[in-house]
């Protein structure tokens, strides 16, 4: 996905308010990130009474992991958005 970079100017926000709120959210990602790293919804055991636990187990990881990734590609986002307006100024 192609990153849209907003250009900052005197009708819109001021790039330092858009680069603080950009800091804000990806420290906010990473703090979503720590928590749902120490969740542990895919503790195969967590499945083990279900018939087809084992396998419901094992996508449960592969669901948390692709979380995981996403957030991690969003918090990347964030903060390159924020860089690309830093050199703006």
């Amino acid at each position: 996905m192609k990153l849209i970079i907003p250009v900052a100017n005197m009708n819109g926000n001021h790039a330092s308010e858009l680069i603080e709120q950009l800091q804000t959210a990806h420290e906010a990602i990473g703090k979503a990130v720590e928590a749902l790293r120490a969740c542990e919804y895919s503790n195969g055991r967590n499945f083990q009474t279900l018939a087809n636990g084992g396998e419901l187990g094992q996508q449960a990881r592969t669901q948390h992991g692709e979380w995981l990734q996403s957030l991690e590609t969003v918090k990347h986002n964030v903060i390159e958005v924020a860089y690309e307006l830093s050199i703006q100024k």
